[in-house]
């Protein structure tokens, strides 16, 4: 096993890249943050997952009686290895807009992230110029670390578990407020221009 650890990329002896012990975290991390937001919803709501078994369903509502402590971290953990066990990751994410009722502008920059991820995925390198015009305070690494992973798994039929991290530092970047008003802004030039054409 070789490992750079300039960027954490982990490649074995067939050339194949592994997870970098920041992408695992990141992971780790989305899972704990989905659960969080399981937790603000009542039972009639978590029923609308309906890729949810009962027995899941049933522990997330045992999480919600807990006080915060060992036992709490302990089920946050169990739940998160189940969801990821599942691959219930994006389901999860899409019902909940759903569920919550998300706005516009919300739906908009979620569309907006998955076409992102599919051209970055398609076109790797090609892309990454372009997604720094627009957002210059990207870091080129690591896109290009999560790009080449995505691009891997999805060539080899595995589980989309980089396509989706990929996914959240796309979301992320859109979530920064000064970087949404840039972006909105250039998208009005962009309108005002082609309105001027024609």
């Amino acid at each position: 096993m070789i490992e750079n650890t300039t960027d954490e990329i982990i490649v074995d002896e067939n050339g194949y890249s592994e997870p970098s012990r920041s992408m695992l975290k990141r992971e780790a991390e989305a899972q704990n943050d989905i659960v969080a937001d399981l937790l603000k919803l009542g039972k009639a709501q978590l029923k609308k997952f309906t890729f949810f078994d009962e027995s899941f369903i049933k522990d997330v509502l045992t999480m919600k009686e807990m006080s915060f402590g060992p036992h709490y971290r302990r089920q946050r953990s169990f739940l998160a290895k189940r969801i990821r066990q599942e691959d219930w990751y994006d389901q999860i994410v899409h019902t909940l807009g759903m569920v919550n009722g998300d706005s516009k502008q919300a739906v908009a920059i979620q569309h907006r992230c998955e076409q992102w991820r599919d051209r970055l995925i398609e076109h790797g390198d090609d892309m990454i110029g372009e997604l720094l015009a627009v957002f210059p305070h990207a870091d080129r690494q690591e896109f290009k670390q999560s790009i080449r992973l995505a691009k891997q798994e999805k060539e080899t039929h595995k589980p989309p578990k980089h396509s989706r991290i990929l996914f959240q530092m796309l979301k992320a970047l859109h979530e920064q407020p000064h970087i949404q008003a840039d972006y909105d802004e250039g998208q009005n030039h962009h309108h005002e221009d082609e309105q001027g054409e024609h």
